[in-house]
């Protein structure tokens, strides 16, 4: 994956995982990874598995990397009784085949419920790549949605038009925009005009706040953020088609968005944080807890925005660029008036030493990373709610 990602400059790296066989209680899986990328000749791939071996000289001069990697990712595969192969073309792109087996769950495990309120509706999907209207198509599907689909919005309004006058129309449009794409907000507009169809744009974090402007202007319902959870993708398809909210069993519980909690939506919160993968996750989080989002990139951005904003709490990276999250909170809490903002340490370490350096820095709480969606609620219930009282004048024990 991060090959993958560090060799494309330009299209997309896609993930799927399918199941391709099953004996007893154990599942074969098959892993791929397709990237757009600078690709491979057959010489290069007959060497690429061996170890301190890359591609070319060009590649360790470009991409950097020891050679070590697809070394130990076969071992790794074959450890776990599977196979890794490789197809690829020079400028066109890799696909990173392999196989891994594992336990299958228990007789009676949860699997994922449809959706009673959504069973049935009918949805159009727009992408001009088909694998991603597939897997758009498929999660649909398992919300129980009937789903069409169209390359672009212009044909999107005709297949719309068409399934209107032969009495099945569409009652939501989703077009997923990819990153190198210019969406026609105009022509997703009209989908909505001609149609009286409600309109859901996803797009990656790039397009994201020129679009969402854009879009309220013209009257499209939802602009969400990719990637998009199954929880928060059912809650715009909810609210756009005005179904009732289902009941509490056919929700997602675990790495799931949270739902809404009472005393949060609306409180605004400042999350600083450099990685743009971590500022993804954590958004989206905290967002589906009905929290309001700003973001700085660094310590030093996220001491300016406090002293210009009114923030209900400040959701800390400990490791930035230019100022980390202790010089921050330091600064944080020499400048009048912010003695008692609830900072809240966002961190990897787990050792006793830090956890006191958190609190010396005059943080008030600690979540550890990788997120785990449950903790953060927690954290952010206790610190950053309406009623929260005198909870926001104490430092807990980290």
């Amino acid at each position: 994956m991060g090959n993958a990602i560090k060799c494309t400059d330009q299209g997309e790296v896609c993930v799927r995982v399918q199941r391709c066989g099953a004996v007893g209680n154990k599942i074969t899986l098959l892993f791929s990874i397709r990237d757009t990328g600078v690709g491979m000749s057959e010489e290069q791939k007959q060497k690429l598995f061996h170890a301190f071996s890359q591609a070319d000289m060009s590649t360790t001069r470009r991409f950097g990397g020891t050679g070590l990697g697809l070394s130990i990712s076969k071992r790794l595969v074959e450890m776990m009784g599977g196979t890794i192969t490789v197809e690829s073309t020079p400028d066109q792109g890799s696909t990173f085949l392999f196989t891994a087996s594992f336990d299958l769950p228990p007789a009676g495990h949860a699997t994922l419920p449809e959706v009673q309120e959504l069973s049935g509706l009918r949805a159009l999907v727009v992408n001009s790549d088909s694998a991603r209207r597939e897997k758009l198509g498929q999660t649909l599907a398992g919300l129980g949605l009937q789903y069409g689909e169209a390359a672009d919005c212009t044909q999107g309004a005709r297949v719309a038009a068409k399934a209107a006058k032969a009495g099945m129309a569409y009652e939501v449009a989703l077009i997923d925009c990819n990153q190198s794409e210019k969406i026609n907000l105009k022509a997703a507009a009209r989908i909505k005009k001609l149609q009286n169809m409600p309109v859901i744009i996803l797009t990656g974090i790039h397009n994201l706040g020129k679009l969402n402007t854009q879009a309220t202007a013209l009257g499209i319902n939802h602009v969400l953020c990719k990637p998009v959870c199954r929880t928060t993708l059912l809650r715009a398809i909810q609210e756009a088609t005005r179904r009732n909210q289902p009941a509490e069993d056919n929700l997602l519980t675990g790495n799931e968005l949270p739902r809404f909690i009472e005393g949060l939506e609306g409180q605004r919160v400042l999350l600083a944080e450099d990685n743009e993968i971590n500022q993804i996750v954590a958004k989206e989080l905290l967002e589906g807890m009905g929290l309001v989002v700003d973001i700085a990139d660094n310590g030093r951005i996220a001491v300016d925005m406090i002293c210009k904003g009114a923030y209900a709490a400040v959701f800390m990276d400990i490791q930035m660029p230019e100022m980390d999250g202790f010089e921050a909170t330091r600064m944080i809490r020499a400048t009048p008036g912010f003695r008692h903002l609830p900072i809240i340490a966002l961190t990897a370490h787990g050792m006793v030493g830090d956890r006191e350096k958190c609190l010396k820095a005059g943080m008030n709480d600690h979540i550890s990373k990788p997120i785990d969606p449950t903790a953060l609620a927690e954290v952010a219930m206790r610190w950053c709610r309406k009623s929260g009282g005198d909870s926001l004048q104490q430092t807990i024990d980290l």
